[in-house]
């Protein structure tokens, strides 16, 4: 009975549909995978912030790369921070190309100014 309340209490917190006998499916793994996804969030924040720094203003795949992996993690709601690059006086989100110049987000690309 203490098990079906934990899964029930569970279930609750993660706001899931319930399945036979009121009970929901796997409730301990998605509590686990829960707590795994939180864990890669921080590593994204925690590293995405180095990765960018190299990326900057080199002519490779580097910051096309970066600033794509930026964009999923803002879409997955991941909190990513601005950063101030050298020789810059604002922040910004996004790697520039040394080339190719600032990437619209929203074009996928690179866009000369």
């Amino acid at each position: 009975m203490e098990k079906w309340k934990k899964e029930q209490q569970i279930c609750e917190e993660l706001n899931l549909s319930k399945c036979s006998m009121n009970r929901c499916c796997n409730a301990e793994l998605i509590k686990k995978l829960q707590i795994e996804n939180n864990k890669l969030k921080y590593i994204v924040r925690e590293t995405i912030w180095m990765a960018r720094r190299y990326a900057h203003n080199r002519r490779t795949f580097a910051p096309s790369t970066i600033n794509e992996c930026i964009d999923i993690a803002l879409k997955m709601e991941i909190n990513i921070d601005k950063d101030r690059m050298l020789g810059q006086n604002e922040t910004v989100m996004y790697a520039e190309d040394g080339d190719l110049g600032k990437w619209n987000s929203e074009l996928q690309k690179f866009e000369k100014e």
